[in-house]
């Protein structure tokens, strides 16, 4: 569906390519059959240096598109890599007031010999975000995603911070446009949110199984959507 290809990396520059999906579609169907976000006026995939992200809500991108066609497509073409060899990748709309998405980002591993393909960007509406509950997006939260080596959504597993349970969880439901207020673990779809996240080491914890420590937080009026491998269970 995407008709634009990236160049090979050239001068310590970088292409970064992929997809727009709404969020819920993504994460229950998987890019094959969820919908994607068509092209729009001011629809835009951002690429952010990480800590500039974290700590500056002005930040300026240091690259970015918009989405060219009724696939969901974007190419972000001569791309510097931060040092840390990492990007935040957002959606933002510039056109709109209110926006049609609020801004939802995704850590992106990056080298300056290598472009970055076929990502997957999630797409999350004001609608949306107020299900998972009001004033939620203000105080900035992490979408946790916890998926096997194969793929697959991983339950029953509990967000960690710095090496303690993290507070004030909300585990999402098996649509992911609704949150569990039962639930005191991940469900079917392996999500949960956290607000107001400080800069330290994000993980989480199940018995029998092996999850990464990543260094991250959250931003204020944003999303970040972190996916953890989780292994050995």
């Amino acid at each position: 569906p995407c008709d634009q290809r990236c160049s090979e990396p050239s001068g310590g520059k970088v292409c970064v390519s992929g997809r727009v999906f709404g969020f819920a579609d993504l994460v229950t169907q998987g890019a094959d059959k969820a919908a994607p976000v068509a092209k729009a006026e001011g629809l835009k995939v951002s690429l952010y240096e990480p800590l500039a992200y974290f700590t500056n809500p002005a930040a300026v991108p240091i690259g970015g598109a918009e989405i060219y066609n009724a696939e969901g497509c974007f190419i972000i073409k001569d791309v510097i890599v931060p040092a840390m060899n990492s990007l935040i990748a957002v959606v933002e709309d510039d056109k709109e007031t209110p926006p049609r998405y609020v801004r939802a980002g995704l850590g992106l591993t990056a080298s300056a010999t290598q472009n970055v393909t076929e990502v997957q960007m999630p797409a999350v509406t004001p609608t949306l975000a107020e299900g998972w509950g009001a004033g939620l997006l203000a105080k900035g939260a992490i979408i946790h995603r916890f998926l096997d080596d194969k793929g697959a959504p991983v339950s029953g597993v509990v967000p960690t911070s710095n090496g303690q349970p993290a507070a004030n969880v909300l585990y999402l439901d098996d649509t992911a446009k609704a949150v569990d207020g039962a639930a005191t673990a991940t469900g079917s779809l392996g999500l949960a949110i956290t607000p107001e996240v400080p800069l330290g080491g994000q993980s989480g914890t199940k018995q029998g199984c092996t999850i990464p420590t990543l260094a991250t937080g959250s931003a204020p009026n944003s999303f970040f959507i972190i996916t953890w491998t989780v292994s050995g269970c």
